[in-house]
């Protein structure tokens, strides 16, 4: 078995690696490729993959005609490779991945739907069509959760019996984290845990994310100055808005964005809380934050949507909050806050949660449908 993973739109994923080096640990082959529209000369998951020992390639996307000539050079590397089946996820990933496997020849085409409503929130008609195609070209679609999986089948035009449902998967030891992994990360954070209350937010900017309510919480917070707010993760399409609406309220000194860190395991560990909140069930089906911060025993502030629809329980493992309320939002924190026992208490009972989102059960499950269609 070969298999070549045809992926965009990813400058760090731990998700990939852990999944890359299960693979290598069972003896499965695989190649990768990453279609880069960045131009961003840091692209982790291309290093990590490298420092792996696994083939990987970096195509870049400079326009439309890249789509074609990206096409052409995975079917090269399927003939190259003797690939028997190919992997592909999100957008161009999809596409030339898709196209250059049926080019060569190749039945055994899956993909992997990162993002179930991404084309009907943004009303992208063309993202619409690419997903159709995806649905239509691909033997095999996997959801990463149940709620993923309701709004395939509502919402999307496939034959469902292609459907299956394997969660995101994390490595458990990776979040054994010393206290040296953490200093290092703090070394260049420079975050007084001493003292800040912190609230992390790992979650690139986007509207559907929640970042607007968060502010706006933050704002409702501005006599508790002990308490910063620090995001995480890349400048999406919301964040000219957010730092504006920031400068419009005064928020400089409370919310701070800190761009990507490597170490994301050791990260959690400077949190108070973890906070995640997207505007709805569906629009995140599939982040990996929710499970991360579980495991890492952070107390976390959450909306039900993605994992923490169908894992987070109020008062349980987490204090839950409704969609788009900022209110709510300022009232937990304060709530994590000044009840620091009961906070840890949830924060432990979501890290025994978590032992059900493991790598290598994901490894399983995916080298369970890879066999069925390479019989």
């Amino acid at each position: 078995m070969t298999i070549l993973f045809c992926l965009s739109h990813i400058k760090k994923s731990l998700q990939w690696l852990w999944y890359a080096e299960e693979l290598k640990k069972q003896g499965v082959q695989q190649v990768y490729v990453i279609i880069d529209s960045s131009n961003d000369p840091e692209l982790f998951l291309f290093d990590d993959l490298m420092r792996l020992g696994v083939p990987v390639y970096r195509l870049p996307h400079t326009g439309k005609l890249s789509h074609l000539a990206n096409v052409l050079k995975v079917k090269r590397l399927i003939k190259k490779h003797s690939v028997n089946l190919v992997h592909t996820s999100l957008p161009f990933g999809n596409l030339a991945g898709q196209l250059a496997a049926k080019a060569a020849g190749i039945k055994n085409r899956v993909t992997t739907c990162e993002n179930v409503s991404w084309a009907h929130d943004f009303k992208n008609k063309k993202q619409e069509r690419l997903d159709n195609f995806t649905f239509r070209s691909s033997q095999r679609i996997i959801a990463t959760s149940e709620i993923a999986a309701d709004y395939l089948r509502k919402n999307w035009d496939f034959d469902k019996s292609k459907l299956r449902v394997i969660y995101h998967g994390v490595k458990s030891s990776d979040y054994e984290v010393t206290a040296e992994r953490v200093q290092t990360v703090n070394d260049e954070l420079k975050i007084d845990t001493e003292k800040e209350f912190v609230i992390g937010v790992v979650s690139r900017f986007e509207f559907w994310k929640g970042h607007e309510y968060i502010i706006e919480a933050a704002a409702m917070l501005k006599e508790h100055p002990e308490i910063k707010f620090y995001v995480f993760g890349s400048k999406g399409s919301y964040y000219e808005e957010a730092m504006r609406k920031i400068a419009q309220l005064g928020l400089q000194d409370k919310i701070k964005y800190a761009g990507f860190v490597n170490d994301s395991s050791a990260l959690y560990q400077l949190f108070d809380v973890h906070l995640h909140v997207p505007v709805d069930e569906y629009v995140e089906t599939g982040g990996i934050t929710i499970i991360e911060g579980m495991m890492a025993a952070r107390p976390q502030v959450l909306t039900l949507s993605g994992y923490a629809w169908q894992s987070a329980k109020h008062m349980h493992n987490a204090y839950v909050v409704p969609f788009k309320n900022a209110a709510a939002i300022a009232e937990a924190i304060l709530w994590m806050k000044n009840n620091p026992d009961q906070a840890k208490q949830l924060a432990q009972q979501a890290k025994q949660d978590a032992y059900q989102f493991s790598v290598e059960e994901k490894t399983r499950l995916h080298l369970k449908v890879y066999s069925e269609l390479l019989k």
